[in-house]
């Protein structure tokens, strides 16, 4: 990473790029920056922020007070917020694809907040790398760029030259990521202070939902997922049982299941159950041994050790934090 004279980042903002992002990270930056020039003893450098147009095709009707700028300069960062709509719809012949790709090469950081990975996947930078994108869309993302290695669990994934934003609002976690990167831990307390943010100890997988891909093709393994999703949950169900649904042999089924869903067979069935007793932990005051007792587990202990070990909360934090009844 060269040594700029000011910090400057640019906030790449393209057709349907999610306005809460773009414009929340504007604000952020601002407010480290004033944060940072009253730490007069450190004489922290500048940082700049400008919001990055390529094309002019933006829509700015209802966003008239928006400054933007078409620089020639460089960035120490580059920031793609996600797509509103879903995921951006931009080839890898694409102007902004070219702009990533040249930026990188001059040694600038290059950031995505949820769908805005699929931006930097077209790339090629993310080629073996470890990266992060909103849950809903691990799937798609693995599914387009096929080397990529997604962890979803993560809110956050800082790769030195490369960082990625799960989605929501994790672009403030990515902003004080970059301002700790950028000017200094002090700077980014302050500036965390300032706005109500506390500094993330967060992980993605406390808020992701179990959604199985059920778009493989195979209709053997298609056939399991749909008993497994009506059978009575509670009920042991053995690989046994499975490979007379499947009609296939354990080994072939063990083999094809993995394939079409990319769990094996006991860590499907274990997310299928956890996923089962997160809705009775929102929705009911069921006990937690009842719950256990309900998805499958006749060990409270057990269902605990499994449900923490996928979520990274013990059920009962989990109810204090996401029931949606007093």
């Amino acid at each position: 990473m060269k040594n700029f004279q000011a910090i400057h980042i640019g906030i790449l903002r393209y057709p349907g790029a999610q306005e809460a992002s773009v414009l929340g990270l504007k604000d952020l930056f601002t407010i480290a920056n004033q944060s940072a020039q009253k730490i007069t003893e450190q004489c922290l450098p500048n940082l700049k922020v400008s919001i990055i147009d390529l094309e002019d095709k933006i829509d700015y009707t209802d966003i008239a007070f928006l400054k933007f700028y078409h620089p020639n300069r460089d960035f120490s960062a580059i920031i793609i917020p996600p797509d509103l709509q879903g995921i951006p719809s931009i080839s890898k012949d694409d102007v902004y694809i070219k702009f990533l790709q040249c930026h990188h090469q001059k040694g600038t950081i290059l950031a995505s907040v949820s769908t805005g990975a699929f931006l930097l996947g077209e790339t090629g930078l993310l080629t073996n790398r470890v990266v992060t994108t909103h849950w809903k869309y691990a799937n798609s993302l693995q599914k387009a760029f096929p080397q990529i290695h997604i962890n979803t669990d993560q809110l956050l994934i800082d790769d030195i030259d490369i960082i990625t934003a799960s989605g929501g609002l994790s672009w403030a976690d990515l902003g004080l990521c970059l301002i700790k990167r950028l000017l200094g831990p002090v700077v980014m307390s302050e500036t965390a202070k300032m706005c109500l943010i506390q500094p993330s100890t967060r992980e993605q997988r406390h808020y992701s939902i179990f959604e199985p891909s059920f778009y493989h093709g195979d209709n053997d393994i298609l056939r399991v997922q749909r008993w497994i999703s009506t059978t009575k949950i509670r009920d042991k169900i053995t690989l046994k049982k499975l490979s007379e649904v499947s009609k296939l042999t354990k080994r072939t089924l063990q083999r094809r299941f993995f394939k079409a869903t990319g769990c094996n067979v006991t860590e499907y069935l274990q997310r299928f159950r956890v996923h089962q007793s997160q809705l009775f932990l929102q929705f009911t005051h069921m006990p937690i041994h009842k719950i256990a007792y309900n998805v499958g587990y006749r060990d409270e202990g057990a269902f605990t050790r499994v449900f923490t070990r996928i979520v990274g909360l013990k059920p009962s934090v989990y109810r204090c934090i996401f029931s949606v009844i007093e």
